[in-house]
């Protein structure tokens, strides 16, 4: 993970933007010293056309400097989809595994409640 990008926060906020209804496959990675890639699955029950794309893109470039964003939008009920809470979840355990900074992970896991 770049330094200064808190997963957790990028995945909220993908999960805040209108029509969103859940975020899997969430991976950022640094390109080079200077420049962040993002690649995620998002859940779009409503469609996503490319003034959303554009949108969240900027969006992800404002807020966390992601520069570099791919996105694969696609309707609820498609195969291996999540629902928010369980994808929040697995990002919660997976912050335990990883780093095991559990306090910041509990947090996360009491939002769900």
């Amino acid at each position: 993970m770049p330094r200064g990008i808190d997963e957790h926060k990028v995945c909220g906020w993908l999960m805040a933007r209108p029509g969103v209804h859940g975020v899997h496959h969430l991976h950022i990675w640094a390109v080079s010293t200077t420049q962040t890639a993002l690649t995620a699955h998002l859940i779009v029950p409503g469609g996503a056309d490319d003034a959303f794309l554009a949108a969240t893109a900027d969006g992800l470039r404002h807020e966390f400097r992601i520069d570099h964003a791919t996105l694969l939008c696609r309707a609820a009920g498609a195969h291996n989809d999540k629902p928010r809470a369980e994808a929040l979840y697995e990002a919660a355990l997976s912050e335990i595994d990883e780093t095991a900074d559990q306090p910041r992970a509990a947090d996360l896991l009491e939002s769900l409640a």
